[in-house]
């Protein structure tokens, strides 16, 4: 008899998130904003460095007043606008750069050049793409344009973005902060780091702007800021190193992930419904922004699912197809087929092999 081996994959799309602990949430802040607090080291995302501060920062602003005295009495502060000695406005008039000229604040990279990232992210989310801008702040920093602050950060985050008004029940205002040089400890250094955090710390001001802020669903906040890195950058691949949280563990469910991990499944989309066959109103890129449309009314799986099935597929076989497409990566990329960067890719995980003996094999899984 022959036998073959069968390697199985399990991956699972679905999970019931639970609302985080105010004390491990007031911990993950405090580290995470590298706070003065003695008993408190530096945090990082499964051993990593901290690839954005807005889950953290958005729940904590959400839940300030449920923190108790002494935990209040740390935050206070924290959450407002970072100081800065001097500002200069974007060549294309959208944006207001905050830094300080001297000390250990200040930007070790060319801020020309992060000028022209964050117009480039602008035009390219918001122009071409098709989302709408961020509002207004209605003065706050100066002036009506978008506030991008320059800085230290202390936490060893690369940025983050910070609601600041509540314009709805679900939508806010919201100023970006980002480190001022992404030295060692970072995966990507200097101006391309501050490029792609921009593109992803741009979109998470787009979501909560105009669609919803939703803890639960931080995972798809993540996902999509993430893929909007590639999109923008496309030749800056700081996203390769949070694969492996994904490819390690394809059993965990979606929302069980940070998301950085994640922004494969908008690149899957993009291939799969991006093609000149295919209307120009459900392109993949178009079915990313649909969900995030769906968003304020939907669970963000939900909202995927509605978004395909109006493009005339539906999450069962679109996922299949991408659980499929994981398993070609590094030396079993095909050149020109599926991820076009997935030789640069870690290979999935098997959860379980066994052998398989012609005709049949009976395989029992709970």
């Amino acid at each position: 008899m022959m036998k073959r081996t069968l390697i199985v994959f399990l991956l699972a799309p679905f999970i019931i998130s639970r609302a985080q602990n105010l004390d491990s949430l007031f911990n993950e802040y405090v580290k995470i904003r590298g706070l003065s607090v003695p008993g408190y080291p530096r945090v990082t995302v499964s051993g990593k460095p901290v690839k954005c501060a807005f889950d953290v920062v958005a729940e904590v602003k959400l839940n300030y007043d449920r923190f108790n005295i002494k935990q209040k009495a740390v935050i206070a502060g924290t959450l407002d606008r970072p100081a800065a000695d001097t500002s200069f406005v974007s060549p294309s008039g959208k944006f207001r750069i905050h830094y300080y000229k001297s000390g250990n604040n200040a930007p070790k990279y060319d801020l020309n050049e992060f000028a022209k990232a964050a117009d480039s992210s602008y035009n390219y989310e918001v122009n071409i793409l098709g989302y709408p801008a961020p509002p207004s702040d209605n003065g706050a920093g100066g002036d009506n344009l978008y506030d991008i602050y320059i800085r230290n950060e202390g936490g060893g985050e690369y940025g983050g973005t910070t609601p600041e008004q509540m314009i709805t029940d679900s939508t806010w205002t919201s100023f970006m902060d980002l480190d001022n040089d992404f030295g060692s400890e970072y995966y990507t250094h200097g101006i391309d780091a501050a490029r792609v955090t921009v593109a992803h710390e741009f979109h998470h001001a787009i979501q909560i702007g105009n669609y919803i802020y939703r803890p639960t669903d931080k995972f798809y906040h993540e996902l999509t800021s993430t893929s909007m890195e590639e999109f923008v950058f496309n030749s800056v691949n700081d996203y390769y190193n949070y694969l492996g949280e994904y490819f390690n563990n394809p059993v965990n469910s979606f929302p069980s992930h940070t998301g950085y991990d994640l922004a494969i499944w908008n690149f899957f989309l993009v291939s799969r419904f991006d093609s000149t066959s295919v209307p120009e109103n459900v392109r993949g890129k178009n079915i990313i922004r649909r969900t995030w449309q769906l968003m304020p009314k939907e669970r963000a799986l939900q909202a995927i699912a509605d978004a395909i099935q109006e493009a005339g597929s539906n999450f069962r076989s679109e996922f299949s197809t991408f659980a499929l497409l994981t398993y070609f990566t590094n030396y079993r990329a095909v050149a020109g087929k599926y991820f076009k960067e997935a030789a640069n890719y870690p290979l999935l995980t098997p959860l379980m092999r066994l052998s398989f003996t012609k005709p049949t094999t009976t395989l029992n899984i709970s």
